[in-house]
């Protein structure tokens, strides 16, 4: 499995230089998975404890933002969507441009935030964010999805800060190596 050699982010050091940016925080996975509902529940939790923005990402739609709204789990203005108009970890990995605007928009229209929960538009297990755009990152997986979606061992699986699993029972051919 290649090792992850991406720089690592210093999220305390960045709001020390700059008192305005929020923690951002990566959520991915491939589509179904659950990354909106997981989204909407920590919305939930933390609203009343943190100031929090949400961005989400789809090719031609605003889907998930919709569905966040809809939820009533922020007011509306603060749940963004990009139209990445391509392949959904373009524009979270490769050129996050569009993406670091709405972010820094988001910051700047409900300053200060304490948090940015940033949405991949759904791909395979190679879905990472660039540490550009976010300081962590949460990899969402269903096992549901197939047993052979863990074997594979996309860039996603060794990088992430945190995993969650949208199910509760792990097929017992699994194999789990932490390095």
């Amino acid at each position: 499995m290649p090792e992850n050699t991406a720089p690592k982010t210093n999220h305390t050091a960045d709001t020390a230089a700059d008192p305005s940016r929020s923690l951002r925080l990566g959520v991915a996975g491939p589509v179904g998975t659950g990354k909106s509902s997981l989204i909407a529940t920590i919305c939930r939790a933390m609203a009343g404890e943190l100031s929090i923005g949400v961005i989400t990402n789809d090719i031609y739609t605003d889907e998930d933002a919709r569905f966040l709204r809809s939820a009533g789990v922020l007011p509306a203005e603060r749940i963004r969507a990009v139209e990445t108009g391509a392949c959904p970890h373009t524009a979270i990995r490769d050129d996050v441009t569009t993406n670091l605007l709405a972010v820094e928009d988001l910051e700047v229209d409900f300053a200060p935030l304490d948090l940015v929960l940033v949405e991949s538009g759904g791909d395979n297990l190679t879905a990472t964010f660039s540490p550009a755009l976010v300081d962590a990152q949460i990899f969402v997986l269903d096992v549901a999805g197939g047993g052979d979606v863990a074997r594979k061992g996309g860039p996603g699986l060794p990088g992430p800060t945190c995993w969650s699993s949208t199910r509760s029972i792990w097929p017992r051919t699994w194999t789990w190596t932490w390095t």
